[in-house]
């Protein structure tokens, strides 16, 4: 499992900068001061990455869950959920996909651990506990 503090390239939504220019300015200063190089990721509809992209488990693996967030209710809300497969394909990784409902932004990894939170067993009803379980080991 490669953690965050492991990484050294960071991707950030093209809406960022569209969306709150002035707090993209100040974070990109901070990020090169940092020696955090960072580039756009194409096409995005929200700036909220973390949440949608796949998460990376190794070096070229990359685990795709199934983004479907209950709180994006209305037609102009799930407007702002990204194609991820087209914005994989444009930066050139191609994940492992799974149809387990669980968004990134939920995922705290460690080197030997995940920390999840029960709304991935509420989201994933279909799947008993110990399927899930089981299934989420297999993929981190």
């Amino acid at each position: 499992m490669i953690t965050d503090q492991e990484t050294n390239f960071l991707y950030l939504a093209d809406t960022l900068p569209k969306l709150y220019p002035s707090f993209y300015s100040r974070f990109e200063k901070v990020l090169k001061q940092c020696g955090i190089t960072s580039t756009q990721l194409p096409n995005t509809n929200d700036v909220w990455a973390v949440d949608y992209m796949p998460i990376q488990i190794q070096d070229d693996l990359f685990v795709q869950f199934l983004y479907n967030p209950d709180y994006l209710i209305s037609k102009a809300e799930r407007k702002t959920i990204s194609d991820v497969d087209t914005i994989c394909h444009q930066i050139r990784i191609t994940p492992t996909k799974s149809k387990i409902a669980l968004d990134g932004g939920n995922v705290i990894r460690a080197k030997d651990k995940v920390i999840l939170t029960d709304k991935v067993f509420k989201s994933n009803s279909s799947y008993t506990n110990k399927q899930l379980t089981t299934e989420l080991e297999e993929l981190f």
